[in-house]
């Protein structure tokens, strides 16, 4: 039995209602408890299995949010990532899978890797391969062509933006990054480009939303996915969406308590399916660690994602997913700009 254990935190607060499988009418009470659950250490929330495909996925959650997690001292972030750990090495995980911020903070597996026998993947080459699928669906969805357009890339610096400024090179028209060669301003980037893709919290980036042009497209891959929320508020003309998630089609085939709950639609972020795949194709190792974030390896785990059961189901951001109307309306304010 392969046992897989992914390691997550909170989003936003809503989750400690999620995971634990508690409310309360009193927002006091709410208030209350998630006050006490973030002094929680972390636990596990989920157990799922297959046992015809020998696997078993623990669910582990640190119960704090990004923010809290970015501002407490390193000791602090170690000793959670440790206590997480040690819970990966009690069910005896073979692989281990770090989402979001915990993705962040231990891509190349600095110290962490002498906690545990077990392999770690951060999930970013599935994202960087959901991301090339994303963007080629929205671009065609829009009527334009690739060619002809102008990428823009936040967070230069950061081993899967490199995946992306790779793979674009000789298929686009411009590529704008933030931090490689000579420096592009924030200001260039969202006036110009035709497609941005959001790889760092820059601190401000929400200041530069009126800049971005009708019938661009905005991808973000950074929780808390504060950029195009705060985009699909103010900007019914640009097409923003996050590009973490994924649909697991067999997730139904899994025995566990709340499975619908926890993951609606059977939608899951690519750091939990990264893990999975690597199961089922019997590739447990550090995949997505360090210098094995690479455009090889994306365009590797993008080749395994239709035939290991995950699928594209929209563009989602926040609760919803964009509709067909939506989408229609973002081709007309870009045919408009074109003018």
């Amino acid at each position: 039995m392969n046992k897989l254990v992914w390691i997550g935190h909170y989003i936003e607060a809503k989750d400690a209602f999620r995971f634990n499988n508690f409310t309360s009418p009193s927002r006091l009470i709410n208030k209350m408890f998630i006050e006490v659950n973030k002094r929680m250490p972390p636990y596990i929330f989920s157990q799922l299995e297959n046992s015809a495909r020998a696997i078993k996925i623990y669910g582990v959650i640190a119960p704090l949010l990004p923010s809290e997690i970015a501002s407490a001292s390193k000791a602090r972030q170690f000793d959670l990532i440790g206590r997480a750990i040690d819970i990966a090495n009690r069910v005896g995980a073979g692989q281990i899978g770090l989402a979001a911020l915990f993705a962040s903070l231990w891509e190349d597996g600095a110290g962490i890797k002498e906690l545990t026998d077990a392999h770690i993947t951060t999930g970013k080459n599935l994202i960087a391969a959901l991301v090339l699928d994303y963007i080629s669906k929205g671009i065609g969805l829009l009527g334009r062509d690739l060619k002809d357009l102008t990428i823009g890339i936040i967070g230069y610096r950061n081993r899967i933006a490199k995946i992306f400024v790779t793979h674009y090179l000789d298929k686009v028209k411009m590529i704008l990054a933030d931090d490689g060669g000579e420096k592009v301003s924030f200001n260039d980037i969202f006036s110009k480009s035709d497609a941005i893709i959001v790889t760092t919290m820059g601190v401000g980036l929400a200041d530069y939303i009126d800049k971005i042009k009708p019938g661009t497209i905005v991808c973000d891959i950074v929780v808390p996915y504060h950029l195009t929320t705060e985009i699909r508020k103010r900007r019914k003309d640009v097409f923003a969406f996050e590009g973490v998630w994924s649909r697991y089609k067999d997730l139904d085939t899994y025995t566990g308590k709340d499975i619908k709950r926890l993951f609606p639609g059977n939608v899951i972020p690519a750091c939990m399916g990264e893990p999975i795949i690597l199961a089922q194709e019997k590739r447990l190792g550090n995949f997505s660690l360090g210098g094995n974030i690479n455009h090889d390896n994306a365009l590797l785990m993008r080749s395994m994602i239709a035939g290991n059961g995950f699928d594209f189901f929209g563009f989602k951001q926040g609760g919803g997913v964009y509709s067909q109307g939506d989408i229609d309306k973002m081709k007309v304010s870009y045919s408009l700009q074109r003018r």
